[in-house]
């Protein structure tokens, strides 16, 4: 939960501070320093020690190499659409990547909850009406009980 607080409010933040222009450089040191902090914190808390990483399958490895290279990707992309998007239209990754990991999920052979069947209607219509509402304001017309 602490991630998800300081992720968004550095997206929240990012577009008022004087950041370095270069994108990717940009993305780069947020993540070296995300990663950084998250290994400090892991080894203080103690959940990584020396053993734990002997213990490391072949596969775990291969999935740390798929998320840093198209996490890295999507980082950019991300980053490039704060610049150019207004936040509350970017902020629906947040309501899409769950959705979009349980389908990858399903394609791989996981199962399905009942919570998802609750939960996906309600995410997709978060999405519309945060789209809808960005929609009107861009038109001109006041949306009653919108955050923008």
């Amino acid at each position: 939960m602490l991630g998800v607080i300081i992720f968004g409010f550095g997206s929240a933040v990012s577009s008022r501070l004087s950041l370095p222009k270069n994108s990717v450089l940009n993305s780069t040191l947020q993540m070296l320093f995300a990663g950084f902090f998250w290994i400090i914190l892991s080894v203080f808390t103690g959940e990584v020690n020396s053993s734990v990483f002997a213990n490391i399958q072949l596969i775990s490895w291969l999935s740390l190499f798929y998320l840093v290279i198209f996490g890295g990707v999507a980082m950019l992309a991300y980053i490039y659409l704060i610049k150019y998007e207004p936040l509350s239209r970017v902020s629906t990754y947040a309501f899409v990547n769950p959705i979009g990991a349980t389908i990858i999920g399903v394609l791989i052979g996981e199962h399905l909850r009942p919570n998802f069947y609750i939960a996906a209607p309600m995410i997709l219509a978060a999405i519309i009406i945060i789209l809808r509402a960005r929609k009107a304001e861009s038109k001109g017309n006041r949306v009653v009980g919108t955050i923008s």
